[in-house]
């Protein structure tokens, strides 16, 4: 799947043949491109790509936009694993004073760094206006 994205700007700079390219985020938040429609019921965006005509700087908006979508994708899992293991385990450790040594949070502690977990799960796993 890696090198379809890799090779989908170039496919959208000059094609050989008109096709069409599906693009859709499945529920884990992995950005799928294909020749064939999503599942039914999983919203899509449906790009056609003319016979040999260039394109202009959209692929890279695009490139952009899908990478930035990723990295939401990789903080929203790492902001829901930290919350869930500050939630159901009662021996976390933290270096909370920058020593390099991570010391056992206590439960006001575990509670506050759940709080910012759980802050961070509003920001990087909600959808973002517009996108």
């Amino acid at each position: 799947m890696r090198a379809i994205a890799l090779l989908l700007p170039l496919l959208f700079a000059y094609s050989v043949t008109a096709a069409e390219i599906y693009k859709w985020t499945d529920d884990k938040g992995r950005v799928h491109y294909s020749d064939q429609p999503p599942p039914e019921g999983v919203a899509s965006e449906r790009r056609s790509i003319a016979q040999g005509t260039p394109t202009s700087s959209e692929p890279a908006k695009a490139d952009a936009e899908d990478a930035a979508a990723a990295e939401r994708a990789r903080l929203c899992e790492q902001v829901q694993q930290s919350l869930k293991l500050l939630r159901e385990n009662q021996n976390v450790m933290m270096d909370l004073d920058g020593d390099g040594k991570p010391e056992p949070l206590d439960a006001a502690a575990r509670e506050e760094q759940a709080l910012a977990a759980q802050r961070g799960v509003e920001e990087y796993c909600t959808p973002k206006a517009g996108g």
